[in-house]
């Protein structure tokens, strides 16, 4: 732990480092600031819902076993193969 301490010492000693923490925290705390403002405009600003005419016109399949069962039989194929 010590050491730790002695270089992070040692890092806030050199004026680079200082300088590069505090610009990254500015930016950072920045951009917060601008994803709230984004947040908020994109919320007041939202519309009606608008239709895919590719996803209107495609047929529906059901994929439930493929998400269900698709990890098993991978896994299951991995672990035949480890073995």
């Amino acid at each position: 732990m010590q050491t730790i301490i002695k270089k992070y010492q040692t890092l806030f000693k050199e004026p680079a480092f200082a300088m590069s923490l505090i610009l990254s925290l500015a930016m950072f705390i920045a951009s917060l600031v601008v994803s709230t403002y984004a947040n908020t405009y994109a919320t007041e600003r939202a519309s009606n819902a608008v239709t895919d005419i590719f996803l209107s016109n495609i047929p529906i399949y059901n994929v439930e076993d493929i998400f269900v069962y698709g990890p098993l039989v991978f896994w299951t194929f991995m672990i035949l193969v480890a073995l």
